[in-house]
């Protein structure tokens, strides 16, 4: 089937993240392409002669000829550019944890009160992509992209589609939404504080892709007086560039860098002292609530205290390799 398809997996590391390229575009040769692969007249001519032991007195590459056109006449194939995908694969990733949306619950009633730690936010997934130089010859067919982002969306796969035409150079965005919008729920004293923080894994992805644009079909060619008997001659383009040194084949690069956010959680925290308290995958279902009663906290009336290895929430927020971009703040 004519048409290029891009299946793309972005995976949280190299070896759940693929790539897969396939389909083609083939078209009789155009004039610009001839130039591109050193087939201009004389150039042509003397790789036939090379092949052939005499130069002859006229070349073609594609319909019309001379003499009812010889490629109709005798049903020979025009020379035609056919280009498909040669490689797809990983260069590269970067992940980092990121805070996505903070959240921080008190109890400020005088009896235990239960409270929603679900959290969430909408994120955005993209895909850009850069072309080497591609101006030498011409694809028609559209470009179909298929990208799957796993481990996103609640934990589940998500996924969208467009389709770019050779060379195109553009970003394209899918917006999702990371973390819980219900059943995390958690059980405070009087005078109790937690801090919910929605993490998640922030990546960037890149992958190539590597196009090889050949030739195939036949060059029509005219001798006077004639060669071998023969006025008319049709010989493999392949065979001819051969002969004369002329190179076949061109290569085309495309680059794409896939961003993306996956495997989110909820850290719950003590905001007296910095010390996680609990992680909850942001995408698992609570039927019951989590106490957090019987847990070790600090005490609410009493100063904070700063010690080694711990750190105000400010400090946390503000650590190497996070981000805050967003807070709430609720109290009973």
């Amino acid at each position: 089937m004519a048409g290029i398809r891009v299946s793309i997996d972005a995976g949280q590391d190299s070896s759940s993240s693929k790539i897969a390229a396939s389909g083609y575009d083939e078209h009789v040769i155009t004039d610009k392409e001839r130039g591109t692969y050193d087939l201009g007249d004389a150039s042509l001519k003397r790789a036939i002669g090379a092949n052939r032991g005499r130069q002859p007195n006229d070349a073609f590459v594609k319909s019309p000829t001379p003499w009812g056109d010889l490629y109709k006449s005798y049903g020979w194939r025009e020379v035609h550019t056919y280009t498909t995908p040669s490689q797809a694969y990983v260069t590269g990733i970067q992940s980092e944890p990121v805070i996505v949306a903070t959240k921080t619950l008190t109890n400020n009633s005088s009896v235990p009160a239960e409270f929603d730690a679900g959290i969430s936010e909408q994120v955005t997934n993209t895909v850009s992509n850069t072309w080497s130089s591609t101006h030498s010859i011409e694809v028609s067919q559209e470009f179909n992209y298929e990208v799957k982002f796993l481990g996103s969306g609640g934990g589940g796969t998500t996924s969208f589609s467009y389709t770019h035409q050779w060379g195109q150079e553009k970003r394209e965005e899918k917006s999702t939404t990371v973390g819980t919008t219900s059943g995390v729920k958690v059980t405070l004293n009087p005078g109790q504080s937690v801090v919910a923080k929605l993490v998640a894994t922030r990546g960037v992805l890149n992958y190539r892709i590597v196009y090889k644009a050949t030739l195939n079909g036949g060059t029509a060619y005219n001798y006077n007086p004639t060669h071998e008997g023969h006025h008319f001659w049709w010989s493999p383009i392949n065979n001819i560039m051969n002969s004369g040194n002329l190179s076949t084949e061109r290569s085309f690069t495309e680059d794409l860098q896939v961003g993306y956010y996956s495997d989110s959680k909820v850290e719950l925290t003590d905001p007296k002292t910095g010390r996680l308290l609990g992680v909850l995958p942001a995408h698992a279902k609570y039927s019951t609530p989590l106490d957090m009663r019987d847990l070790k906290w600090a005490d609410p009336k009493a100063p904070s205290e700063e010690t080694n290895g711990n750190a105000s929430e400010e400090d946390e927020n503000s650590s190497e390799g996070e981000s805050s971009q967003e807070e709430h703040h609720e109290e009973q």
